[in-house]
């Protein structure tokens, strides 16, 4: 892995493989999560993914794509932590394979995508602006189908209520309001201009062919001051708070929230990891086992960590009665442990899983480039290998260290009852 700066505000994380037969790459830029911007942020890649001069439509696009072997194209939207990711992803089979400059080929289709969209009288294209605009709404809507969403999309707007991380990575639909083709063209502009950018790519080709290629592609980037990251700030909790809402479901959804450290070295986060998967990730931890299994106090429980916030989010589908013996079992499991009631077996069995999911990203590109990304938005820089590693060294003590470390923070109840 190689990681290098080719011009002002712009950073190349490049891996150079011959496992794959295919290569990716993607193009990110880099914003502050904030209401002024999320959805114009994530409406910008779908909007120029629907065309520019020379491919001024889906089909020729899609003619164009196939003259590259089938590479594909697509808009990427993320949230890290308080950091927004937007950006374009593609992927596409080896030169070598094809015995074509297919590299090349697609980085300069990219090129005229982000730098040549189509558009008319000041903004981006009337039809495709709103056709997107729609999309993008129905996105926004669409979280309420899925209760277990819709729960986590509560918790956390009601824990965050102060705080970016509330805000989910496509923005809310009121920050769409009075938004035109003409002040999202302007919009983009300053993106470009302003943003932090970093790409990533994975593929045979060596790193100085694929940085020519990437200062050929971003050769009409403008530059200008870039508008700082924001840094992630520590919350102390001072109040457990709960919040319930009713809604006509047959299953009631219990969430937490809790804040945990955000780790300052690679130990420190395999510790957490570690404890996450002990407490709440997969078939051997406590939530599943205890809650769920011994107890029948859930339909599904389960813990994720949030390692670019500091944030533990525990998840549960309950029946509405449960509420008070499920969340207190919930929580005596974190409780334990953080009173390190575990065994050896528990911690074995956790890293085991971490290490065989780490591997698995190994030999996914696309899981690899979010690892990647990720590791850039937070500003941190231990590879896959240096985790794993750091895994394997994680002992009870500092597995019970990083449970002592979380903090109940608010509880979420969506309260089910008949319509």
């Amino acid at each position: 892995m190689v990681r290098k700066q080719l011009m002002p505000g712009v950073w190349l994380t490049a891996i150079e493989s011959r496992k794959f037969k295919t290569g990716c790459f993607s193009v990110n830029l880099f914003r502050p999560l904030c209401h002024a911007e999320a959805a114009k942020n994530a409406l910008i890649p779908a909007v120029l993914l629907r065309g520019c001069r020379r491919y001024p439509d889906i089909r020729s696009i899609t003619i164009k794509l196939d003259e590259l072997y089938g590479a594909a194209v697509g808009s990427v939207t993320r949230k890290k932590g308080e950091t927004q990711v937007v950006g374009l992803y593609a992927d596409y089979v080896e030169d070598a394979l094809v015995s074509e400059p297919i590299f090349a080929g697609v980085t300069e289709f990219v090129r005229q995508l982000l730098f040549e969209p189509l558009t008319e009288n000041g903004g981006f294209l009337e039809e495709f602006f709103q056709s997107e605009k729609e999309n993008l709404l129905h996105a926004m809507a669409s979280e309420l189908n899925d209760k277990r969403v819709y729960a986590t999309r509560r918790l956390l707007k009601n824990m965050c209520a102060d705080e970016p991380y509330g805000l989910p990575s496509i923005g809310e639909e009121k920050d769409l309001e009075g938004l035109t083709a003409q002040t999202l063209l302007a919009h983009y502009r300053e993106l470009l201009a302003t943003s932090q950018v970093e790409l990533f790519y994975m593929g045979r080709a060596d790193e100085q062919t694929v940085s020519e290629r990437f200062l050929a592609m971003l050769s009409k980037l403008p530059r200008r001051e870039r508008i700082a990251l924001p840094k992630v700030p520590t919350v102390t909790v001072q109040k457990e708070r709960f919040v319930e809402e009713t809604m006509p479901l047959s299953q009631s959804k219990l969430c937490i929230g809790c804040r945990a450290p955000i780790a300052e070295s690679a130990q420190e986060l395999a510790a957490l990891l570690v404890f996450n998967v002990i407490y709440g990730a997969g078939t051997n931890c406590k939530l599943f086992l205890k809650v769920r299994e011994e107890q029948s106090l859930c339909y599904y429980a389960s813990a994720s960590y949030d390692k670019y916030k500091g944030f533990l989010l525990i998840s549960s589908g309950i029946d509405a009665q449960q509420l008070d013996a499920a969340r207190s079992e919930i929580l005596r499991q974190l409780s334990a442990c953080a009173a390190g009631d575990f065994t050896a077996q528990d911690l074995a069995l956790a890293k085991s899983q971490l290490i065989s999911q780490l591997k698995t990203d190994l030999d996914n590109p696309s899981r690899l480039e979010e690892y990647y990304v990720g590791l850039a938005a937070s500003g941190r820089s231990e590879s896959v290998e240096t985790l794993m590693s750091a895994i394997e060294r994680v002992t009870a003590e500092q597995a019970q260290a990083a449970a002592a470390s979380v903090r109940p923070d608010t509880v979420y109840f969506l309260k089910g009852v008949s319509a």
